[in-house]
């Protein structure tokens, strides 16, 4: 009989990065993160990770309690690595502008800096 894998740690964030959009209100990036079981040793990566066309970040977290083969962020997270995956802002669980024509006028680099935003408040959390 195999030996159970030793239990991971995770956490779910909500990232303020409103100073990185340019439209009125509070903006959001929602992060999950898992963390390697072993709290004492030194993380060998931290993978940030962004999902692409009309994924959210659940992408990166796909195992059940049956099978959980399908976890990026475990897989990498039992060989030593931290990871986080995002939700771009205006997608998944991160705050979306309220009017659509305010989605509209986000932009690309709007939508870049928030994710350097949270890019680097992960890294400031997860030390």
């Amino acid at each position: 009989m195999a030996e159970p894998l030793a239990e991971l740690r995770r956490a779910s964030w909500r990232i303020d990065v409103s100073d990185a959009v340019a439209l009125d209100g509070t903006f959001e990036i929602a992060a999950d993160v898992v963390f390697p079981a072993d709290e004492g040793a030194a993380p060998r990566a931290l993978l940030f990770c962004l999902p692409g066309g009309f994924l959210d970040r659940t992408y990166f977290d796909l195992a059940s309690s049956e099978d959980p083969s399908y976890s990026f962020a475990e897989f990498m997270a039992r060989r030593g690595c931290v990871v986080a995956a995002i939700d771009h802002i205006g997608c998944g669980a991160s705050s979306k502008p309220v009017d659509i024509e305010d989605g509209y006028r986000l932009g690309v680099a709007a939508i870049t800096a928030a994710n350097e935003r949270a890019r680097a408040e992960v890294a400031r959390r997860v030390g």
